[in-house]
């Protein structure tokens, strides 16, 4: 098996976005059951998400290279993907420091709740954010999802199976 800078962006990328889900919903679960344990997993989670938003970028970078000249490849979306990417790496990054922040405004004690409902806030943007990279990055290659019409001699399927 090749070991190259696609398949690592491909293994990792839904690292940022599922990342920033699951802090929102673990903070939620915090928040709900007022649970400063559970609040710092979420923060932890946030910083997580920051640490990894780096090799993510790092290897879709890389990747761009190795894509580009492949047949099938949405130019503009590659580059679209690659600005929204450039744009996803500071989101995560802030997500990062917000989580950091936190697990240092808290050590030892309880999360304050501005805290709480601030990072909830930075998680559920974050998750949009890197959801909407991520989508992105799909119709670089994958035409049933942008909606274009299937290349000369494939068929696409409707709803009902048949074929059009």
């Amino acid at each position: 098996m090749d070991l190259n800078s696609a398949l690592v962006h491909l293994a990792i990328n839904h690292f940022p976005v599922m990342g920033a889900i699951g802090a929102a919903l673990i903070m939620l679960g915090g928040l709900i059951r007022r649970s400063a344990d559970v609040q710092k997993v979420a923060l932890a989670t946030m910083l997580i998400v920051g640490l990894m938003a780096y090799p993510t970028y790092l290897s879709g970078h890389q990747a761009e290279e190795r894509v580009e000249r492949m047949a099938g490849v949405d130019k503009a979306a590659l580059e679209a993907h690659e600005e929204l990417g450039t744009a996803g790496l500071y989101v995560g990054l802030a997500l990062g420091l917000i989580g950091l922040a936190g697990l240092v405004i808290s050590r030892g004690k309880s999360v304050p709740v501005a805290m709480s409902i601030v990072a909830l806030a930075a998680s559920l943007l974050a998750s949009g954010y890197m959801g909407y990279v991520a989508h992105s990055g799909g119709l670089i290659r994958h035409p049933e999802i942008s909606g274009a019409p299937p290349a000369l001699g494939e068929t696409h399927e409707s709803e009902e199976g048949e074929h059009e």
